[in-house]
């Protein structure tokens, strides 16, 4: 008999017993030498990683008869069917550059058999990423802006942070809303950088593109024309406009008999008018700007053109005897 669960070296004899005499004992056998099956010692632990990031090895240890050796294979699923050979060696790396759960298992092989480890998943979550880039845009002062907007792909919930600068840089950014699309505004003139910062609670933060949100002033007038009064046919002085804003200011002048805009008749297109004043009465003029950013009427001015001095009746010269009474010479003339 030959007992095979012991492992070792052993001898066998037998003893025979009867009845009819004392009992005899056989020779003792040869040597019997029962080597040890492969056993694994050490299984793999599953773990699991943000996109590539560093893994920590697989390792598995094995006991056995010989020197034993170990297999690696990798597999969509949690099987040892159609899995792919990956590696040899007590440990193994997974790669952690593809998002998803990849199943892993070694096999351990001795001189006295194989044997599998236990299938261990190691899952690798994606990396946070933006897939919607905030767009800038150019607006006129006080306008309505359009939202500027983010999207990121990760692991969790993602959250996000938009930022502002005076400069393209994330340097000195100031926090200035948290959700995915923030409404730049469009009060100040100016230059404004804004970008958002998408997070990950376990697989990281990424930054968007700088994006410039430009505010182009709205025109406005700087100068505004004034009224006068002149008499007729003198030289008058120009009426003046200056306007600021974005763009080439352009000037159109108008000109009424009453002080509105209602009815009012175009006169000339440049930064300055010389009201006519070779006719007599009032006029009220006023001027349009406009630029890229807006269109502004100035105040209406009145100009008032007083008659000149006129002599309606001459006097009238006469002849007289010494002493006579004589008669009053006379002038009439119209004026103001």
């Amino acid at each position: 008999m030959c007992i095979r669960d012991r492992v070792g070296t052993l001898y066998y004899f037998v003893v025979v017993s009867s009845s009819c005499g004392p009992p005899v004992t056989s020779l003792v056998t040869g040597a019997h030498t029962v080597t040890p099956l492969t056993v694994i010692t050490t299984q793999p632990v599953g773990a699991t990683y943000c996109e590539d990031a560093t893994a920590t090895a697989l390792n598995i240890g094995a006991t056995g008869t010989g020197t034993v050796t170990y297999e690696w294979f990798t597999n969509g699923t949690s099987t040892t069917s159609g899995a792919v050979s990956v590696g040899t060696g007590t440990t193994f790396t997974p790669p952690t550059s593809s998002p998803g759960t990849r199943f892993y298992f070694a096999v351990a092989t001795g001189t006295c058999g194989s044997v599998n480890s236990t299938i261990i998943p190691v899952v690798v979550n994606p990396e946070t990423a933006i897939t919607t880039q905030p767009v800038g845009a150019t607006y006129c002062e006080d306008a309505t802006p359009v939202a500027l907007s983010i999207s990121a792909t990760g692991t969790g919930t993602i959250s996000y942070q938009w930022f502002g600068n005076t400069t393209n840089s994330t340097v000195g950014g100031v926090a200035v809303g948290t959700n995915s699309t923030f409404t730049p505004p469009t009060s100040t003139p100016g230059t404004f950088y804004y970008y958002a910062v998408a997070t990950s609670p376990s697989c990281g933060s990424v930054t968007s593109a700088i994006v410039p949100v430009v505010v182009n002033p709205e025109t406005l007038i700087t100068t505004q024309p004034v009224g006068a009064t002149y008499c007729e046919d003198t030289t008058p002085v120009p009426l003046s406009i200056a306007a600021t804003g974005t763009g080439t200011v352009t000037y159109e002048w108008f000109s009424n008999s009453t002080n509105s805009t209602v009815g009012a008749v175009s006169v000339g297109t440049n930064a300055t008018f010389s009201p006519p004043t070779s006719t007599s009465g009032s006029r009220f003029y006023y001027a349009v700007a406009t630029g890229s950013c807006g269109i502004v009427t100035s105040n209406i001015v009145q100009v008032i053109v007083n008659p000149e001095t006129l002599i309606t009746t001459q006097p009238v010269g006469a002849t007289y005897c010494e002493d006579a009474p004589p008669t009053v010479l006379s002038l009439s003339l119209i004026h103001i």
